[in-house]
C-alpha cells in the first residue's frame, strides 16, 4: 500500500491538504450543525400547529405576533377525566421551578395555559428516523434529568415518563411536559385511577401498587433512556394475539420472567447502549430500592458525559 511519505512533494502536499480540508469539515459539523439541526427541525413543526380537541380536552396552540413573545398552548377540559388531569397539572405544576419542565402561565376552573415546549422526542426521532445522535442526546439527557430532580425535589411524582411526554425547542431547550397523571404525596395528591403508558410501567405497578413511588419514576427514565439511544420500543411490540397492556404485564408481573427479558435486551442492545447500559440496568432494576435517585441519576450521567 502506497503511503503518503512515499509519494512524491506536491502529491502530498495534495494529500495532507485534502486531509486537514476534511478534518476541519468534520470539526464544523459537528460544533455547527447541533443547533442548527435542531432548529431546522423544531421550528417548522412548532409553527404549523393549530388547534386540536377530542373526547376529553382542547389544545390551543398560539402564534407569538412578536418575536419576543412565546408561542403558549391552552389545555381545555372536555371531561371529567381530562378536568382531574387539568386539576393535577395545576397544583403540580405550581409547586415545580425549573427551566426544564414545562411552566404554568394562566390557570382557570377547566383550563391550562403553558408555554409550548417544542416537539416532543418520538416526533423528533421520526423526524431523524431513528435514534438522537451522540451530542444531541447528551444534552437531552442532561436536561432530562435535571428536570426529574427538579420535580422530585417539589415532591412531585410524573407517573407517565416517556418520550413523547419530553418536549425539545428551537433553542434545544428540553422540558419535561404532560402532568396529567402526577401525584404528590406532600401535597396530599394521591395517584389517579388509571394512569402512565403501557411500555413504561415500573413491575411494582402489576405486582405491588402501593410501592408506586419516585422510584417508578426513575423506572420509565430508564426505558425512555433506552428509547432514544436505540430508536426502538424497550417493550416488545403489540401482536394480534396481545395488546400492548397485556406484553407490559406478561413481562412485568413475574420477577424470573422480568430479569431474563431485561439481562436479554440489555445484550442484545450492548453496542447502541454504550458507556450508559450499566446505568440503565440499575435503572430497570426490579426492585425499587435498588434504582439510583434523581440526585443519582443526574450525578450518573455526568460522569458518563465527561
Amino acid at each position: 500500500m502506497q503511503t503518503i511519505s512515499s509519494q512524491g512533494p506536491a502529491s502530498t502536499i495534495q494529500a495532507i491538504s485534502s486531509l486537514l480540508m476534511t478534518a476541519v469539515s468534520n470539526l464544523y459539523g459537528y460544533f455547527c450543525s447541533k443547533p442548527v439541526c435542531i432548529a431546522e427541525l423544531v421550528t417548522p413543526y412548532m409553527s404549523k400547529r393549530g388547534s386540536f380537541q377530542n373526547e376529553n380536552c382542547a389544545l390551543d396552540f398560539s402564534q407569538a405576533r412578536e418575536a419576543s413573545k412565546p408561542i403558549t398552548v391552552r389545555k381545555s377540559a372536555r371531561s371529567e377525566v381530562a378536568r382531574d388531569e387539568i386539576g393535577r397539572e395545576k397544583l403540580c405544576l405550581s409547586q415545580i421551578e425549573s427551566d426544564h419542565v414545562v411552566q404554568l402561565l394562566e390557570e382557570t376552573e377547566n383550563s391550562i395555559t403553558m408555554n409550548d415546549a417544542g416537539m416532543d422526542l418520538m416526533d423528533l426521532m421520526s423526524e431523524l428516523q431513528g435514534p438522537l445522535p451522540g451530542h444531541i442526546f447528551r444534552a437531552v439527557s442532561t436536561q432530562f434529568a435535571q428536570g426529574l430532580l427538579d420535580t422530585h425535589n417539589a415532591g412531585v411524582c410524573h407517573n407517565d415518563l416517556k418520550p413523547d411526554n419530553l418536549a425539545i425547542d428551537a433553542d434545544g431547550v428540553v422540558r419535561i411536559i404532560d402532568f396529567g397523571h402526577a401525584s404528590s404525596p406532600s401535597a396530599d395528591l394521591g395517584m389517579p385511577g388509571e394512569f402512565g403508558t403501557d411500555g413504561y410501567k415500573a413491575p411494582e405497578y402489576f405486582h405491588a401498587p402501593e410501592e408506586l413511588s419516585e422510584q417508578s419514576d426513575i423506572f420509565a427514565a430508564g426505558v425512555t433512556l433506552c428509547e432514544l439511544l436505540t430508536g426502538n420500543n424497550f417493550m416488545p411490540a403489540a401482536t394480534s394475539s396481545m395488546n400492548a397492556a397485556q406484553v407490559n404485564t406478561k413481562i412485568c408481573e413475574d420477577q424470573n420472567y422480568f430479569e431474563r427479558y431485561v439481562t436479554s435486551y440489555l445484550k442484545n442492545t450492548a453496542s447502541k447502549l454504550g458507556r450508559y447500559k450499566p446505568l440503565i440496568a440499575q435503572m430497570l432494576s426490579w426492585d425499587p430500592s435498588k434504582r439510583p435517585t434523581a440526585e443519582q441519576f443526574q450525578a450518573a450521567l455526568k460522569e458518563l458525559h465527561q
